[in-house]
């Protein structure tokens, strides 16, 4: 699990992993955000930071531009019988809080959901 507030870590077993040690890559791939800001829309130059519980990994989007915005960032995520959750955060680097990114929202998908079908289109509402 990741230490955010309101997650709790799945226990369901992967299938098809095989023993604790077999890594398996799934591709990730992190098309478009809307309604980034909220109603006021102030959103700058989004990126998105996609998380990994475990093996713990961590990637990063390019910066896009404005409340609409479209990546299509593809990342090979390693994935074993231990990982159980996708973090996805948005961040405004536009907006510096401080000297400090702004945190637009989090979204987090059970790694066992995404295993259901080779290939799926998930529209991920965020938190925060």
């Amino acid at each position: 699990s990741f230490g955010r507030g309101g997650s709790q870590p799945h226990s369901a077993e992967i299938n098809g992993i095989g023993n604790n040690t077999q890594t398996r890559q799934m591709e990730v791939k992190v098309v478009k955000a809307t309604q980034l800001g909220g109603l006021s829309g102030r959103c700058l130059e989004p990126y998105v930071v996609l998380e990994v519980d475990e093996p713990s990994q961590r990637h990063q989007t390019s910066t896009g531009t404005g409340a609409v915005c479209g990546w299509d960032d593809t990342f090979n995520i390693d994935i074993t019988k231990q990982s159980s959750e996708l973090l996805f955060e948005v961040w405004d680097q536009g907006q510096k809080i401080g000297k400090s990114d702004a945190f637009m929202g989090l979204g987090i998908v059970s790694i066992s959901e995404l295993m259901v079908t080779a290939s799926q289109r998930h529209v991920i509402p965020l938190q925060g």
